[in-house]
């Protein structure tokens, strides 16, 4: 079987599409893999790394108004959808599988106009506007919340949770935390704001790490702060004693998130799809802070469902300053009955084959 996967623009699009190439490499018989994306976007990076070559694709978001731009957008898309076709022709899958971003949309329309079988992953609770357009095109709706289920024909859709990496299922605590030379009987506060980092997230964590670590004497932090608040952080770090530094930790971005994950207690996060599905499937507490301007406000849908099973807390952006994270830390880290329940409620909300399960919906439909 031979499968194209397209997806691109943000990590949260690209990891589930790599996850499910790592599935298909050990299915029987394993599959063949080939990667359309934009090289000049995040994929063209990760997927390359990764040890796949990349089939150049671009998309165009579809307009949500009508102005002179959308028209252009929609001129810009007519001549992308045939560059697509031809594409897909050539390459001439039995199943074209779009994990997100708007290159996966012309590259599943171009399948559904080839009636060459397809499936659409949705990672939000509440879906984006491009999938449900393409819901009757596609063959199949592979959802990561059973909310989303209301807004799709139940014939197409599968719920099978999120496709997390492998290397985050098997990231080994006590190795990595070693490596990171963190004792083991330490706490670990991972802060992150997802591959584009959260600028409001940041302020928060500046006002507040200095407070954290002197009240907290196991408490190391890691704080990924992308590059646009590096110089921020770095202040916030002479601001500490010595013997304390080492307990606050800052860069911009870390691709091997799986060693951060496996070394973490407590998170702090956006609340996107993939994000969710990588913390859950290792069980972490985390206080979710969603974005606000996401469409639909789907993040607060994916945090409130998280929540709802006892496995996450949910700050609203608006609400979050240095005081307010203080306070959320302090009264988890201060009961570890409380932070142990919020962990097995993660877990259980979690899932480690939803990749498998994407793989078995492709051979199903070849």
């Amino acid at each position: 079987m031979k499968i194209l996967l397209a997806g691109g623009g943000t990590g949260g699009h690209i990891y589930p599409a790599l996850t499910i190439a790592e599935a298909a490499a050990s299915a029987n018989p394993p599959a063949y893999i080939e990667f359309a994306g934009d090289p000049e976007g995040l994929e063209g990076e990760l997927v390359q790394a990764a040890g796949y070559s990349l089939h150049a694709a671009r998309g165009n978001p579809l307009p949500r108004r009508w102005s002179l731009t959308s028209v252009l957008a929609l001129g810009k898309l007519a001549l992308r959808v045939p560059q697509s076709v031809c594409l897909v022709r050539r390459l001439c899958p039995d199943v074209v599988i779009g994990t997100g971003g708007y290159v996966s949309a012309n590259l599943l329309l171009a399948a559904s106009l080839l009636r060459i079988p397809s499936i659409v992953l949705e990672l939000n609770a509440i879906p984006g506007r491009t999938t449900r357009w393409l819901a009757n095109r596609v063959t199949r709706i592979a959802l990561a919340f059973d909310e989303a289920r209301q807004w799709f024909p139940a014939e197409k859709t599968v719920v099978v949770g999120v496709p997390v990496r492998r290397a985050i299922l098997d990231a080994n605590r006590d190795e990595v935390r070693a490596q990171l030379c963190i004792p083991a009987e330490s706490r670990v506060l991972l802060i992150f704001g997802g591959s584009q980092a959260a600028h409001r997230i940041n302020v928060a964590t500046f006002g507040a790490a200095r407070g954290l670590v002197q009240r907290f004497p196991d408490l190391h932090i890691i704080h990924l702060c992308g590059d646009t608040d590096l110089g921020e952080a770095e202040e916030i770090g002479k601001l500490l004693e010595e013997s304390e530094r080492h307990r606050y930790r800052f860069m911009p971005y870390c691709h091997e998130m799986e060693r951060l994950l496996a070394a973490a207690d407590l998170t702090v996060s956006r609340s996107g799809g993939s994000s969710i599905g990588e913390l859950t499937a290792r069980g972490l507490p985390a206080i979710l802070v969603p974005y606000p301007y996401a469409t639909d406000d789907h993040q607060t849908a994916n945090a409130r469902a998280v929540a709802a099973g006892g496995g996450a807390v949910v700050v609203a952006d608006s609400e979050l300053d240095a005081p307010r994270l203080t306070s959320e830390v302090t009264t988890l880290l201060s009961d570890d009955g409380r932070l142990a329940a919020l962990a097995r409620a993660s877990l259980s909300f979690g899932t480690t084959v939803a990749a498998m399960d994407v793989m078995k919906i492709a051979a199903s439909i070849a």
